[in-house]
């Protein structure tokens, strides 16, 4: 039951990401669904971006999760978004953006996590072409890596 509703709403989000591309202030009513419920339509919606390979349901996704603020949910996607995607790139910005405020380091595994949530947002803002944005990032990733380099030689180098 529980695979046929995920099927059901996957549908229903291709067929509104398709409205929205045709009629674009539709985009509007594609964000309220998934706000609803997001931690149940999110990876849904995701599948259906891949799915679709347009329209407007991967920016639709980055606004539910800048304006849902959760960092469950920020998590959830972020695993969930392939490495490399135009298609989700502004979602997975911004689900690596609130992971990366949540995660301030300070034991050894999340201070590995934060350098590779540092490197994998500069990599994809410069995919998205945002490239002083992504300079920045990187510039930041090798900040912190270098200075977990000279506070723990053992682990950063």
């Amino acid at each position: 039951m529980a695979q046929e509703a995920e099927l059901n709403w996957r549908a229903v989000l291709l067929r509104l990401n398709r409205i929205a591309q045709e009629r674009p202030r539709n985009d509007v009513k594609l964000k309220q669904h998934l706000l609803r419920t997001p931690h149940q339509l999110c990876p849904i919606a995701i599948q259906a971006a891949l799915e679709a390979d347009g329209g407007p349901l991967g920016t639709v996704l980055a606004g539910v999760i800048r304006e849902a603020r959760d960092p469950a949910l920020a998590t959830e996607l972020y695993d969930l978004i392939p490495e490399r995607t135009v298609t989700l790139g502004l979602a997975a910005v911004e689900a690596t953006r609130q992971c990366l405020e949540q995660n301030r380091g300070g034991t050894r595994q999340a201070d590995l996590e934060r350098g590779s949530l540092l490197n994998n947002l500069a990599v994809r803002l410069a995919e998205l072409g945002e490239y002083q944005q992504a300079l920045k990032a990187a510039r930041r990733a090798a900040r912190f890596y270098h200075e977990r380099a000279q506070a723990d030689p053992n682990t950063f180098t």
